[in-house]
Formats: structure tokens, sequence, C-alpha cells
């Protein structure tokens, strides 16, 4: 009777395995896919950082003329 449960079980474990790595593989795909947008909104900061960096220069050397 253990043997037939065991016949039965086996199946579903080959598609446990199938859900998990489809599971892996999209996970993955999330994975890359919020490190690319990391990398872009890094990238977007730093150019507005640089801006504001440069405004506030351009602040300072008005308030110096005045």
């Amino acid at each position: 009777m253990a043997e037939a449960k065991e016949r039965n079980l086996t199946p579903a474990v080959p598609t446990d395995v199938q859900s998990i790595l489809k599971r892996c593989e999209n996970l993955e795909k999330e994975v890359r896919s919020l490190k690319l947008n990391l990398s872009f909104m890094n990238r977007k900061d730093s150019e507005q950082t640089k801006h504001i960096e440069d405004l506030q220069k351009q602040n300072e050397d008005l308030a110096d003329e005045s």
C-alpha cells in the first residue's frame, strides 16, 4: 500500500520542480529588471544632483554680486 502511495506521488514531484524552476526564472527576470531600473534611477539622480549643485553655485555667485 505504501508503494502505491509512492507511485501516486512521483508524478507530482517533477511538476513541483518545474513550477519551482519557472518561478526562479521569473524571479531572475524580475531581479534583472529591477537592477536595470535602479541603475537608471541612480543615473538620473546623479544628473539631478549635478544640476542642483550648479544652480546652488549660480545662486551663491548672484548673492556675492549683490
